[in-house]
């Protein structure tokens, strides 16, 4: 784990690599997320072209066990947009 956090602190990359993202991007972000804030997330989120972003409050960064049925909306909500 710990390699794994360094990886994370020491690449430098991600916003060049979001601009580069062509497929529809949804960004959940956990509102009391530590390691990953939100406003961080959202300033992330606002260069992947034409992405979705979900905000759960309440949440960190494992919203997916802290708040699985706002998570679990989230995923479906965007899922479901893809159906016509």
């Amino acid at each position: 784990l710990g390699n794994d956090l360094e990886a994370c602190n020491v690449y430098q990359n991600g916003m060049n690599a979001a601009k580069n993202i062509l497929c529809p991007t949804l960004c959940i972000i956990g509102s009391d997320d530590k390691m990953a804030p939100a406003r961080k997330g959202m300033g992330l989120a606002s260069t992947i072209p034409e992405s979705k972003t979900e905000i759960i409050h309440n949440c960190g960064h494992m919203m997916l066990l802290e708040d699985s049925n706002a998570s679990l909306k989230a995923l479906k909500g965007h899922l479901n947009s893809f159906e016509s």
